[in-house]
């Protein structure tokens, strides 16, 4: 089963450089003994993976869908091979019993605005770009592998933009 790591512009470049998808740094701050790197069985898009972006006015809009994130500020996405290591959202809410508060919350209100917590995988650990099958880029409604060079050159235009912004 094939299994998705989402992630924007920003943090992917961050994910080159160190060679790596690291777990996640929300829940080191929340204090989670054991912060996981997450992914989803969905190959479109993971509604839930992004938590929002500041608009003019001070307010936070959550939850941008595929398209409100390529356009404001990339997407990107890491496609691994599922294995026995990654947790099922269930199994891995049994795991962090001390955060169960926490993942209620965070499980209905990602349900309330589209997510499905069935197609959420957990991983205890970084995981090697190695381990990393393809990776892709959210260009004009579509995903397309980032070994295109049309892909390319438009990540590359879309890097320039949100830099210059």
């Amino acid at each position: 089963m094939k299994i998705y790591h989402y992630t924007d512009l920003a943090r992917f470049q961050t994910i080159i450089d160190s060679e790596k998808l690291i777990t996640s740094l929300a829940e080191k701050k929340l204090g989670v003994k054991k912060p996981a790197l997450w992914f989803s069985s969905n190959p479109i898009f993971e509604i839930s993976m992004y938590k929002g972006i500041q608009k003019p006015d001070g307010t936070i809009q959550y939850y941008l869908t595929a398209e409100e994130m390529a356009s404001k500020i990339g997407l990107k996405r890491f496609e691994v091979t599922r294995t026995e290591s990654f947790l099922t959202w269930k199994k891995y809410q049994r795991k962090v019993k001390n955060h169960s508060g926490v993942y209620l919350a965070m499980e209905e209100k990602a349900i309330k605005d589209g997510a499905n917590p069935d197609e959420w995988y957990a991983l205890l650990s970084p995981l090697s770009l190695e381990r990393v099958d393809d990776i892709g880029i959210f260009i004009d409604g579509k995903w397309q592998l980032l070994d295109n060079q049309d892909a390319m050159l438009k990540g590359i235009q879309q890097a320039e933009f949100l830099d210059a912004g």
